[in-house]
């Protein structure tokens, strides 16, 4: 997307702006997400995400993959997206449990 990889070419580009900034709102999206779940949570939303924007933006802008690599492309995409959604599955039910556990009873 830049186009001359020189000092003056880079910031008179707007699309270097616009990567910086989406760097910036996300790295306080994901401090914020942090705050308020875990990070196994946090992580497979973000790669879940991550796969499924920039798939459905690729499309939109036309990009296509190599003659002959559609099956691998979306395999490729299944196995991300399934393998984030099993590891936020596998991870929730520790979580739970440990939020319903009762606090011991005070003696005394």
């Amino acid at each position: 997307m830049l186009r001359p990889i020189t000092v003056p070419g880079v910031l008179s580009d707007p699309s270097a702006y616009a990567i910086g900034l989406a760097g910036v709102v996300g790295l306080v999206a994901g401090a914020l997400a942090l705050q308020h779940g875990s990070v196994v949570t946090v992580s497979t939303t973000m790669v879940a995400t991550e796969a499924v924007l920039g798939s459905l933006l690729g499309v939109a802008v036309g990009d296509r993959p190599a003659d002959g690599l559609g099956g691998l492309a979306v395999a490729g995409f299944v196995v991300t997206v399934g393998s984030a959604l099993l590891l936020a599955r596998f991870a929730t039910p520790e979580a739970v449990a440990a939020a319903e556990e009762p606090e011991p009873a005070l003696h005394g």
